[in-house]
């Protein structure tokens, strides 16, 4: 049986033919532990888990005419040439972490391989070392995890887990697949006009045709356009990225205080953020001036909010959005507060819901998945992305070295120049900015505004 690629899938390889590095990327920062974690350690154990990731042993095969992409086991697979390593020179600080992930990002993958590289990098300070995951936005699913989340365990020693034994099915030929192809068309013949769009020159206006752009706007409420402002431009394929972690705990007694909710807190902070980075491009920010967010916060047309299964299929098969706009012109912040609570009084609080204890999505799929469902909107809808996933509220370990970060690298959308992500671990929130090289030449400057708008909520109840 021939396992294609769904059409999203196909159309996320398809533009990444024509140039894009959108990837989805984790940075994991780990504490040595006794063993450590050593090129042959990490390699064992990819090769170990990879039984839960068997997409990962897959790679992306194309037939002939109108014929969808299909998944074939890698007869040649090489763990050597996936799993990599670096070495930061002295003194190993984050900094230089954050300029290689620049680099890793904005290099393409190899589409004639399985679409995933990962690398273990030595040298950072404090006798810590990273694992730099690096996968295509086809490869992960609600079906298929982020190779990131299957190597990581809840405690120092794992269960056993037992032997691998893989041997690759045959692979189907061009002819093959084509026939099989036309064989799915005969029974299923509306998807004609939409695979030959797909696959043509006009594949955008395909997309467009299926119904994706109305069905965002659907479920974004038929909201009007994001004003327009400074985050808004070309994006190349090179990128900055930086990070900024904060305490669950500080947000949480601001919330407290203020009597809203953790989320709203979180969005203030990042509104007085990107207010100060605005300020500081401009002679002067309008005191109407805003910058409209995009949330990834449930499933289209469901109506109970703590559904796993239904929180899995949103992620899997749409996106529904909740847009709020930032007061980034407002110079108070209670007012900027108050304005936030008001105007994501629908948003479904995904901090707050998250932090209680039920079991949600692993904060790698969120962020995998959310990076899928972004591109499906219209850019005019939103200025800036903003997912946030939730982890474990405990240490978690990779090879036995304890997890001290989960850095996620949110994936640019057209013509919005910034994407923010973040991940609550073990009681910190780290916020990490994702932005193009040359229209944010200084998003170094983000993570300082975060904890600057952060004393300057605390400061109010002092």
């Amino acid at each position: 049986m021939v396992n294609r690629l769904s059409d999203d899938d196909a159309a996320f390889f398809e533009a990444d033919q024509r140039g894009s590095t959108d990837h989805v990327v984790f940075v994991l920062v780990l504490e040595r532990g006794e063993r450590g974690l050593d090129y042959q350690r990490l390699m064992t154990t990819v090769e170990e888990r990879l039984q839960f990731a068997p997409r990962y042993r897959q790679c992306v095969r194309t037939g002939v005419g109108l014929s969808h992409p299909a998944w074939v086991d890698d007869h040649d697979f090489d763990i050597t040439y996936h799993v990599r390593r670096s070495a930061l020179p002295s003194p190993g600080a984050d900094e230089q972490l954050y300029d290689l992930v620049e680099r890793l990002i904005s290099r393409p993958l190899d589409p004639t391989r399985p679409l995933w590289e990962m690398n273990l990098v030595e040298g950072l300070s404090g006798g810590r070392v990273a694992v730099i995951t690096k996968t295509h936005r086809a490869v992960v699913s609600a079906s298929s995890p982020d190779i990131s989340e299957v190597l990581l365990d809840d405690t120092v020693t794992p269960d056993h887990i037992a032997e691998d034994i893989w041997l690759p099915e045959r692979e189907p030929g061009g002819v093959e697949l084509a026939v099989a192809e036309l064989m799915r068309l005969a029974t299923h013949p509306w998807r004609v006009a939409e695979t030959a769009y797909l696959f043509g020159p006009s594949w955008l206006a395909g997309r467009a045709i299926a119904g994706v752009t109305r069905r965002a706007r659907d479920l974004l409420g038929g909201s009007a356009s994001a004003p327009q402002n400074a985050l808004n431009g070309p994006v190349g394929n090179h990128r900055r990225f930086a990070v900024v972690s904060v305490g669950i705990d500080r947000i949480e007694s601001i919330a407290a205080d203020d009597g809203v909710s953790v989320d709203v807190i979180v969005l203030a902070a990042l509104s007085g953020a990107l207010r100060r980075w605005l300020a500081s491009r401009v002679p002067a920010v309008s005191s109407s001036e805003s910058v409209r967010v995009m949330l990834p916060d449930g499933p289209a047309g469901t109506a109970e909010p703590h559904d796993v299964d239904i929180d899995r299929r949103w992620v899997a098969d749409g996106l529904r959005g909740t847009v709020v706009d930032l007061p980034v012109g407002e110079s108070n912040p209670s007012i900027r507060i108050a304005h936030i609570s008001h105007s994501s009084s629908k948003h479904r609080q995904v901090l707050d819901r998250r932090f209680d204890g039920r079991p949600m999505p692993s904060a790698a799929t969120v962020h995998a998945l959310a990076a899928r469902a972004v591109h499906t909107l219209r850019n005019g809808d939103f200025n800036v992305p903003f997912a946030v996933g939730i982890g474990s509220s405990g240490p978690r370990y990779l090879a036995g070295n304890r997890l001290l970060a989960a850095l996620p690298v949110p994936v640019l959308v057209n013509d919005r120049v910034l994407a923010i992500g973040a991940t609550a671990y073990d009681g910190d929130l780290h916020f990490a900015f994702t932005a193009d090289r040359d229209a944010v030449w200084d998003l170094e400057t983000l993570p300082g505004y975060v904890e600057e708008s952060l004393d300057e909520l605390d400061e109010r109840t002092r």
